[in-house]
């Protein structure tokens, strides 16, 4: 099934058809993933494609993008050393 029709079929399931679709974290990750990016992970700063992933004990991927050296993840489109929204520096 295409991420699309996924998507539309999603306003009508119930959290145990959820569960059987997305039984484990790596398949949620997969999913997350297909939706944000369709072709290929792309940077959300710079919109170059030509990232890698970083390695790490991490479940999660996190990539670096070889244009402008920023670190993401298919959940935060921001850098991972900056301060969190709304946190202030003391």
């Amino acid at each position: 099934m295409s991420t699309a029709n996924w998507l539309e079929s999603l306003n009508r399931m119930t959290f145990a058809d959820l569960v059987a679709k997305l039984p484990n974290e790596t398949a949620a990750i997969g999913f997350r993933e297909a939706v944000r990016w369709p072709s290929c992970p792309s940077c959300f700063r710079c919109g170059c494609v030509d990232v890698s992933p970083v390695k790490s004990r991490r479940v999660r991927p996190i990539y670096n993008c070889t244009g402008c050296k920023t670190h993401f993840d298919e959940v935060h489109g921001r850098r991972h050393d900056a301060p969190k929204p709304g946190a202030t520096k003391t």
